[in-house]
């Protein structure tokens, strides 16, 4: 499995939470750390199809989030904490 992400960008209003992220992760456990605002949750919902970004391409398994299917998404896992 390999998530791409490419020159993701997304605006709430006048707050850019996304500013042109580009990553590729590999098969593996990755953690995301950042300031408060730093775009964090954005980015995960980003990758999970719950949120669209303004410009850029999201790729997981070879398919855009809004075209994953069940079985996809039973395959992905995520954690959120407030620690």
């Amino acid at each position: 499995m390999k998530l791409e992400v490419r020159n993701l960008k997304k605006t709430y209003g006048t707050v850019q939470a996304l500013k042109g992220i580009n990553y590729t992760f590999t098969p593996g456990v990755y953690g995301i750390l950042g300031a408060n605002g730093a775009g964090k949750s954005t980015l995960f919902k980003a990758i999970l199809g719950l949120v669209k970004g303004d410009s850029g391409r999201i790729t997981l398994f070879g398919k855009e989030p809004q075209q994953l299917t069940r079985e996809d998404k039973e395959k992905i896992g995520v954690a959120f904490t407030n620690a």
